[in-house]
């Protein structure tokens, strides 16, 4: 296991930074539903839903404290933590150049890890568009943030507490309006002003940039911006011309996915790394190519 890995460790088990995960015999077991003192202020009585957690499946926040995919995970919210130390940091968007980068898988695994450190976390599937949330956590079609925006069902109906993952759940429902206009909306801003007080993070799953623009709006709602980016699959113009079309947002950096394989452990130890630079060191990490852009 690299240094930073084990540093890492040796932080949670001293005690580590106040904002990070707890100490590992104080974190939940693979299956091990949160305690109720973590349900979010404010929306103690919404319905509680279950949700499926394979093995083999893509959520791997799940797995025991020596999972290298957990670990990696752990590792990004410590770094997210880290930033919070410094300024005020609850609400982050997740969102790519284009799409199949990884964002939802990146986004889920992430509200997964940070729930299990004890924190009120909600995950937001914000993409109206081509929701894929409730894919990946196993649940069936429900109610949701675009009949909220649309003014057709109260919050509290739209949200709900997943187990035994320990997060609160606000799917994309179903919507008939332009969903950049509903992002952009009274109720999007009421949306916002309700949940950021209920949670200590709140991670948005949006559209990729390029060529919607729904992410951005998101990104000016949100405290930041997470950027998933796959090597060799993400062109770098297009990578390019993404980060100075988000001048103005803050970006907290990118998580570098750089495989098709999922569902193993070296996919995250070999493939996976996350970065969180300075915005100005963003372009730095572009992978080098003797050819041209995929």
């Amino acid at each position: 296991m690299s240094r930073i890995f084990e540093a890492l460790r040796r932080s949670l088990e001293s005690g580590g930074d106040a904002g990070l995960a707890n100490p590992p015999e104080r974190r939940p077991g693979p299956l091990e539903p949160q305690t109720p003192e973590v349900r979010a202020r404010g929306f103690e009585g919404v319905e509680t839903v279950s949700c499926r957690v394979r093995p083999e499946g893509r959520i791997v926040s799940c797995g025991s404290n020596h999972d290298l995919g957990a670990e990696k995970f752990r590792l990004l919210c410590y770094r997210l933590n880290q930033m919070r130390r410094r300024r005020a940091l609850s609400r982050v968007t997740v969102t790519s150049c284009i799409p199949k980068e990884g964002k939802t898988v990146t986004a889920v695994n992430l509200a997964v890890s940070l729930a299990r450190s004890f924190a009120r976390v909600a995950l937001v599937d914000a993409d109206l568009r081509q929701p894929g949330i409730s894919e990946v956590l196993g649940l069936g079609a429900r109610p949701g943030m675009g009949e909220f925006l649309e003014g057709r069902i109260e919050l509290e109906k739209a949200l709900c507490r997943v187990e035994p993952l320990g997060l609160h759940y606000l799917g994309a429902g179903k919507s008939s309006g332009n969903p950049f206009e509903l992002l952009q909306s009274a109720r999007m801003r009421e949306l916002i002003q309700r949940m950021t007080p209920a949670f200590d993070w709140i991670i948005f799953d949006s559209p990729p940039l390029v060529p919607f623009a729904d992410a951005h709006s998101l990104g000016v709602l949100t405290d930041t911006v997470l950027l998933v980016v796959r090597p060799g699959y993400t062109p770098r113009d297009i990578l390019r011309r993404t980060l100075a079309g988000l001048e103005g947002i803050d970006i907290a950096g990118m998580v570098w996915n750089a495989s098709e394989d999922l569902r193993h452990d070296r996919y995250y130890y070999r493939s996976y790394e996350q970065k969180l630079p300075d915005k100005n060191e963003l372009t730095r990490l572009l992978p080098e190519s003797g050819g041209e852009d995929q």
